[in-house]
């Protein structure tokens, strides 16, 4: 990692992705554990699932310990959750990329409801080797390029560098505003050495991790907002405090770690999050 992601201790993490002591877990958290509910903690990470809960606490993979083990079924997540079967994963994992050389990412909207910034739409870049997503909110599609261009100077600024990205073609990066032969997605692309590769039409399973990733974001929003019966105009921020999470919750890609921890090198700290739309 480079210099400006200083380990947060000095202790090695097993390869199981867990801490191999109470005491190396202490020394990277000062000694200061939180106690919490599961279904408490079940609703302030955005309502991921029980056995997620779990594994955060037993592994020891952050500030987290629970004082109660029991949860009973709940119905927000029947509500907003439920889906189609989905196509079967081929982009696992790949150990041998470098963090953010490799982004996927694809563009959700319109929504029905603007938010209260007037947002119609979010899209997303997932780093296939971390699993970090980084979301941003547009009015327009066109913004997209916009959005691209923050997301670069992002990774630049912690020293990473974009190498692939891989679309589904859509308008939004192929589209330019006044010719078509170049579109002004493409020259950024182009201007950063970038290979932007795009799916096939109508074959959303060939760029898979972005489409769950969209999927799995607007599921957590939906569960924040229905739990609190929250103003669908809250819908951005919800997302964005979906994407949050995400980032600081253990992934099965990654053996267990999350893409905090691959991306700034130390444990992530969930003992702050308290459930969206509490006071």
């Amino acid at each position: 990692m480079p210099g400006a992601f200083a380990t947060i201790c000095s202790h090695p993490i097993s390869d199981t992705g867990s801490f191999d002591s109470e005491e190396q877990l202490a020394a990277c958290f000062n000694g200061r554990s939180v106690s919490v509910p599961l279904q408490l903690l079940h609703q302030r990470l955005g309502h991921i699932s029980e056995r997620l809960c779990r594994r955060i606490s037993k592994q020891q993979l952050s500030d987290i310990r629970l004082s109660d083990r029991s949860m009973g079924e709940c119905e927000v997540c029947k509500e907003s959750k439920a889906k189609r079967a989905s196509f079967g994963q081929n982009d696992e994992e790949d150990g041998t990329l470098a963090p953010f050389e490799h982004v996927v990412s694809d563009l959700k909207g319109a929504m029905k409801h603007p938010d209260v910034w007037g947002n119609r739409y979010f899209v997303t870049f997932s780093c296939k080797r971390t699993r970090w997503i980084a979301v941003y909110f547009m009015k327009k599609k066109s913004q997209t390029k916009d959005k691209f261009k923050e997301f670069l100077s992002w990774t630049r600024r912690h020293r990473f560098e974009v190498k692939s990205l891989r679309t589904d073609g859509g308008g939004e990066y192929t589209s330019g505003e006044e010719a078509r032969v170049l579109s002004d997605f493409e020259t950024i692309c182009a201007a950063n050495k970038i290979a932007h590769t795009k799916t096939s039409a109508n074959t959303p399973e060939q760029n898979g991790l972005a489409e769950r990733v969209n999927r799995t974001l607007a599921e957590k929003a939906r569960c924040m907002l229905r739990a609190q019966a929250l103003s669908p105009r809250l819908w951005s921020s919800a997302v964005l405090n979906a994407a949050a999470i995400h980032n600081r919750i253990p992934h099965s890609a990654l053996s267990g770690l999350s893409p905090h921890h691959l991306v700034f090198d130390k444990p992530p700290i969930l003992s702050r999050y308290r459930t969206f739309g509490s006071r």
